[in-house]
């Protein structure tokens, strides 16, 4: 399993880029928490994005982060014996999920769960 840091982050960015064929001329903003991989002054941030940080300690501002503990309830105090298993657990807890509509709702016609998945689509 790949470490979270400054490096991996460097790489998730120029593959992002690359993956969006991102220029001068087709850009984006990033959101991104202030955590330390993030911030370091090592961070190459690839032609086309731009980066955007949420204040500190601020996970209000981040309407995903009340997904995440519903999702541990299926993994929590269990051991799996590959990573497929993990996905295939977090997968199918993710499908309960998305038919709570009283869970999975937002404001702004957005699905909460598809953002906290990476997968943000109109509801």
């Amino acid at each position: 399993m790949p470490k979270l840091n400054g490096q991996m982050f460097n790489q998730v960015l120029a593959d992002f880029a690359a993956h969006f064929d991102l220029s001068p001329d087709k850009r984006v903003v990033l959101v991104l928490d202030q955590a330390a991989f993030h911030t370091t002054a090592n961070v190459v941030v690839p032609e086309g994005i731009h980066l955007l940080f949420l204040p500190p300690k601020s996970p209000e501002l981040q309407p995903s982060e009340r997904f995440w503990p519903a999702t541990n309830e299926a993994i929590a105090n269990r051991s799996f014996e590959s990573l497929d298993q993990l996905e295939a657990v977090v997968a199918q807890r993710c499908r309960v999920l998305l038919n709570r509509p009283a869970f999975n709702s937002r404001t702004d016609g957005l699905s909460l769960l598809d953002e906290g998945c990476g997968l943000i689509v109109p509801i």
